[in-house]
């Protein structure tokens, strides 16, 4: 069974692809600092942060609490990424996000996109046999889980073949 990307869907893969290119980014692994960077928003580390992340939208800053796992970092990063850029998604998609719960999933499918970019993944995925661990060697930025969600993704996306469509 395959599975139609939705508008939102659609909406968080174009940007990503807007965003890495804007950013320079042409290849695997994805530093999501890199892209803050390039977006102007500061990235502040903050041992007093009450939660693993968070962003101002006012101010286009992001914080992430001090000692978290690097990929986790990575991941928080992204997210906070997806949550300031959000209404470039609204706008692409033609929806409009006002549910709190639809932004916080919508802002983990940026990170997820962000992290392990579809149009990349997809010939990493099939070049590799789907072999996990080289995967994660690929996507050395991205926390597993993040990897088996990419792989979860193609494979409602474009059917569950051992072998790609010719």
């Amino acid at each position: 069974m395959t599975f139609a990307i939705c508008s939102l869907d659609q909406a968080v893969m174009e940007h990503v692809e807007e965003l890495l290119e804007a950013s320079g980014i042409t290849e695997p692994p994805v530093h999501s600092l890199d892209v803050a960077n390039h977006l102007g928003f500061p990235v502040l580390v903050d041992r007093n942060q009450p939660t693993r992340g968070s962003c101002n939208g006012a101010l286009a800053v992001v914080y992430v609490r001090e000692g978290l796992h690097p990929k986790h970092q990575e991941f928080l990063i992204a997210h906070e990424i997806g949550e300031l850029t959000m209404s470039t998604i609204e706008r692409r998609s033609g929806e409009e996000i006002d549910d709190g719960h639809l932004a916080e999933v919508m802002a983990n499918r940026f990170a997820c996109q962000l992290m392990v970019p579809h149009r990349w993944f997809v010939d990493d995925y099939w070049r590799t046999g789907g072999d996990l661990e080289t995967l994660q060697g690929i996507y050395s930025t991205a926390p597993l889980n993040v990897i088996k969600v990419a792989i979860g993704a193609l494979l409602a996306i474009e059917g569950e073949p051992f072998e790609r469509a010719a």
